[in-house]
């Protein structure tokens, strides 16, 4: 997404500027994705901390954590997906233009 972003930015663009449609801006510049999206992926570094530390002082509690640490893997990867594939799409009109 990054060096997509970059053809953007050669070509004049911002960053959240460059996405063109309603649910692009939505799902990749609103304040609301991105803090969502932040508070998404800090949960689950502080959440497998967590999991590190319980299994090294009582291991017998980790399965219950490991299947919550699941849960929130896959909603963090799915909104992974779901914000890069705007700009996969809003990004083409950049390869068409000379730059």
């Amino acid at each position: 997404m990054d060096g997509l972003r970059g053809v953007a930015l050669r070509q004049g663009q911002t960053v959240f500027g460059m996405m063109h449609s309603k649910l692009g801006r939505f799902l990749v510049a609103s304040r609301f994705m991105r803090a969502l999206y932040g508070f998404a992926k800090a949960w689950i570094f502080c959440q497998l901390t967590l999991t590190y530390a319980v299994a090294l002082w009582s291991p017998e509690k980790v399965p219950l954590l490991l299947w919550l640490n699941r849960i929130v893997i896959f909603f963090v990867a799915a909104l992974c997906v779901l914000r890069g594939l705007p700009v996969l799409w809003d990004s083409r009109i950049y390869f068409s233009r000379p730059s």
